[in-house]
């Protein structure tokens, strides 16, 4: 059983869909979401049919492009009918619309207390983690990382090892930075790539031969390819972001 089935229109994946998943994976959530779950040759109705069924709560991301096409409906019909049976299933996430249009759209849905992607990625998923009685934790996502790599979605296995690399080391970095506001602010701001150049330079990664900084890097150069390229990566390849995401953690 999912903790939660992702339901959006193809047009939000890259902006806001694809990170708020990695989230909430990194918040220790079992997901449904369609990179993750799917593999090639799979039915997509079957699939997603199945998702909503072995899912206790669905988030939906109503977006100007969601209420604009028929597909992520028939998502929401599921999830409607699950809400009705169980009295309660639909967690919204607001995403540049407003009150008055997801009224137009579904009476039903502006009805229910809603979240906003203007307050950020991490706050959304925290809040959702918070709503369904789940609280974070850095070792499922991991665990996520690794089902997914034995089950030969290497993609989403990098993602989302990656968005916990990158979860840690800021953590780690604004730990050491809790005096210097101007650090503070550029740990807030730095992607992956710069957040492992600057805990490197400041030695604040003790890698005593369980790994090189080379490896690191190669994990970053690894990740910005899975994620703008329809390639896989090979099993190779991300057990090694598996391997480097593992020892970083336990550094922290």
């Amino acid at each position: 059983m999912h903790d939660l089935f992702v339901s959006h229109a193809s047009e939000d994946k890259a902006e806001i869909a694809r990170p708020l998943a990695l989230a909430l994976v990194d918040c220790g959530l079992n997901v449904w979401y369609d990179e993750f779950s799917l593999s090639l040759g799979d039915s997509l109705s079957e699939s997603i049919d199945r998702g909503l069924s072995d899912s206790r709560f669905g988030v939906v991301i109503l977006s100007p492009s969601f209420i604009a096409k028929p597909w992520p409906k028939r998502e929401l019909r599921g999830l409607v009918s699950k809400e009705v049976a169980s009295g309660r299933a639909i967690l919204p996430v607001w995403h540049r619309v407003s009150h008055g249009q997801v009224l137009e759209f579904s009476p039903t849905l502006a009805d229910l207390l809603a979240i906003s992607t203007d307050t950020g990625i991490a706050h959304v998923a925290e809040r959702i983690a918070q709503a369904i009685g789940k609280t974070g934790g850095s070792s499922p996502a991991l665990h996520r990382s690794k089902e997914l790599h034995r089950s030969g979605h290497y993609q989403a296995a990098v993602l989302v090892a990656c968005a916990h690399l990158e979860h840690v080391l800021r953590a780690r970095l604004r730990t050491a930075f809790t005096r210097s506001p101007r650090e503070l602010r550029l740990v807030s701001s730095y992607s992956l790539g710069p957040l492992l150049d600057l805990a490197l330079k400041a030695r604040m990664l003790p890698l005593k031969g369980r790994l090189t900084a080379d490896e690191l890097r190669e994990c970053v150069r690894i990740r910005n390819e899975a994620a703008h390229s329809v390639l896989q990566p090979s099993a190779e390849q991300t057990a090694l972001v598996l391997r480097c995401t593992a020892s970083v953690e336990e550094l922290a």
